[in-house]
Order: C-alpha cells, then sequence, then structure tokens
C-alpha cells in the first residue's frame, strides 16, 4: 500500500511537469522549477494576471512545507491557497498541521509520503 502512495506522489509529480528522484530513505525529492526570464536574460516581476492564473509564475524556488512554505511565499500564500480552492487560514493550518503537504514552485500542492520499509523477517 506504501508503495502506491509514492507511485502516486510520483504520477503527480510528473503531471504537473516537475522533475522527481527518490532518495535512499524512500522521499519523494522535488527539483526546482526554471525561472522565469525577460528577453535580456534579467528575471521578471509576475503581474496580477500571471499570479492569478500561475502562468509562467514560479512561487517558491523549490518545494517546501510547513513554515517554510509560509515564510517563503508570504503574501503569496493567499493566491496559492485560492489557486488551490480555500482559505489562505485553512492553507495556512494545513501546512502547520501536515507535514506531507508540500507546495510545488508552481504553487501546486503535493503530498509527499515516506516508505517505510517492510520489516525484515
Amino acid at each position: 500500500m506504501t508503495t502506491a502512495a509514492v507511485v502516486i506522489v510520483a504520477a503527480v509529480a510528473a503531471a504537473v511537469g516537475l522533475s522527481g528522484s527518490s532518495d535512499d530513505d524512500g522521499t519523494v525529492a522535488v527539483g526546482p522549477a526554471e525561472t522565469q526570464t525577460d528577453g535580456d536574460g534579467g528575471s521578471t516581476t509576475p503581474d496580477d494576471q500571471q499570479l492569478a492564473t500561475g502562468e509562467g509564475v514560479t512561487m517558491l524556488p523549490e518545494a517546501m512545507s510547513g513554515q517554510q512554505a509560509i515564510d517563503a511565499l508570504g503574501d503569496k500564500l493567499a493566491v496559492v491557497a485560492e489557486r488551490n480552492n480555500m482559505t489562505a487560514e485553512k492553507l495556512r493550518k494545513l501546512l502547520l498541521t501536515d507535514s506531507t503537504l508540500h507546495v510545488t514552485p508552481a504553487g501546486s500542492l503535493l503530498y509527499v509520503d515516506t516508505m517505510t520499509p517492510p520489516p525484515s523477517e
């Protein structure tokens, strides 16, 4: 059953276009998203339309969870919550109480479950 959860997490990561890798401890690591740049190679600031739709916007430099995600998102927490059909307060509470919930660089929610090895015989 745990293996199925890891497979589902990997499928979700692939579906949102993230590269995932598995560490020796069974956790799924999600790599950073590409950064948005202007024509001159400098980074751009997303406008309100981009934040609302999520088009071409990197919310975080890498997938994060808990207080770290809340701090890194700052004012964008409400945008991520709205895009995931919940209030900012509900997202904040979930991030603080569910260690498997992560926010991807694009602002999607992802559950990362660690696989527990079967007992040795």
